[in-house]
């Protein structure tokens, strides 16, 4: 399994076009929900965009109990009522776009399917979009595995890829400030980033002239241009499978604040 490419990530809530663009060049892609729930990060929320390229938060509502202290796997709702909100607001910010009725019908169906929790819910969603859109890596939650010794994140992901025999990484270029080099080195997994550029498509939302907003929800590209144009955008060209941009084990990381639209590992 020596050119095996893994890839990890949390199991975020609809997120944007970058996951899925890493996600189809991973062979194996393990969604990592034993680490720390993050109140700021994007497990629970994500940006969309209303009428006059206001970005709105769509946030699942989480129990607080310690939750500063809870592992993503052990996240439950505190309602549902969000699932409600959530579709109202894919209406009246795009209601009028070229796929609303597609994609709004399929987003509908999953969002009301069952009671999981967190972790399992983001995960069937990012799955059931996967395979919409034609990317089908081999998917396991960490929480799946055996437990590994875990003295700092890189080691974390190291395990995992030992577990897999996966000896190359795919990180997302936002983890470039805290990826340790020298601990890959030391599994002898090599590292390479997946240096993602957000594409623009027509954004309905966005008055005439004005830029294009990226780092959105992969909603927003949806209901724009449709699973097709989406996948089109996402599809690896021939030849790009594992990504270049390697970095060499023996070179130190470099801090650079951040790297990507949102955090990623």
């Amino acid at each position: 399994m020596g050119d095996v490419t893994l890839a990890v990530h949390q199991p975020n809530y609809l997120p944007w076009l970058g996951y899925f663009h890493k996600m189809s060049r991973a062979d194996i892609f393990v969604f990592l929900d034993t680490v720390q729930f993050a109140r700021r990060g994007y497990t629970h929320r994500v940006h969309v965009l209303g009428p006059g390229r206001t970005q709105l938060w769509l946030t699942q509502h989480v129990r607080k109990r310690a939750v500063e202290e809870q592992v993503i796997h052990d996240l439950a709702f505190s309602d549902r009522c969000w699932i409600d909100r959530h579709l109202k607001t894919f209406e009246a910010s795009y209601g009028k776009a070229p796929h609303f009725d597609s994609v709004f019908e399929f987003l509908e169906d999953r969002l009301r399917a069952g009671a999981e929790p967190l972790s399992r819910l983001n995960g069937r969603l990012i799955l059931d979009l996967a395979a919409r859109l034609g990317i089908a890596p081999r998917v396991l939650y960490a929480s799946e595995l055996p437990p590994v010794p875990v003295s700092s994140p890189s080691e974390r992901i190291a395990h995992i890829c030992d577990h897999f025999g996966a000896r190359r990484y795919l990180s997302g270029s936002g983890a470039r400030a805290y990826n340790d080099v020298h601990v890959f080195g030391a599994h002898g997994i090599e590292l390479v980033y997946n240096d993602f550029k957000s594409m623009s498509y027509p954004q309905r939302n966005l008055p005439d002239g004005q830029d294009f907003v990226a780092g959105l929800s992969i909603v927003d590209a949806l209901f724009n241009i449709g699973f097709d144009g989406v996948a089109g955008l996402l599809r690896p060209e021939e030849g790009q499978r594992p990504p270049a941009r390697t970095i060499p084990n023996t070179v130190q990381s470099r801090p650079n604040g951040k790297a990507g639209l949102q955090p990623s590992f």
